[in-house]
């Protein structure tokens, strides 16, 4: 894995820990996704998660210099809900619009040679996690190009 790839997990963790959103989170960057449902309940906040997710290097789309370079970082926004009414969801996919809106078009903190240039939210929401488990689930995937 890439050690830009790393470095743009990280600018990506502090940014939305130094931002502010309609739900405040703290989050966290790493590898294992996995979250028990009795964790997801005794957290105060959703449990938000930064990690790589691919690296594409394009001598196509390159100069010169060197190949041209995307990577995808995603950020994982979960939260154990007390009901499945629509009141409740809501909030939660406002809250991955309000990331999207923040993210895209920024350059990368920390790394500046990185634009965010596309933000996609892939699953909206999970109607299979809403359903069988009571949770929230949605994915932000960030792609960020190196710029010269």
């Amino acid at each position: 894995m890439s050690k830009l790839i790393v470095k743009l997990c990280k600018a990506v963790r502090d940014h939305l820990d130094g931002a502010t959103y309609t739900i405040p989170f703290e989050p966290r960057r790493g590898y294992d996704a996995e979250v028990s449902l009795r964790d997801l309940e005794a957290m105060n906040a959703p449990d938000v998660l930064v990690m790589p997710a691919e690296l594409d290097r394009d001598l196509e789309e390159g100069t010169r210099a060197g190949p041209a370079d995307t990577y995808q970082v995603d950020v994982g926004v979960r939260r154990k809900l007390k009901t499945k009414a629509v009141e409740e969801v809501d909030p939660f996919v406002d809250l991955m619009e309000e990331i999207q809106t923040d993210l895209l078009g920024e350059r990368a903190v920390g790394y500046q040679e990185a634009v965010c240039v596309g933000a996609r939210i892939a699953p909206v929401f999970s109607p299979d996690h809403l359903e069988k488990q009571g949770v929230f689930f949605s994915v932000l995937h960030l792609t960020f190009k190196a710029i010269a």
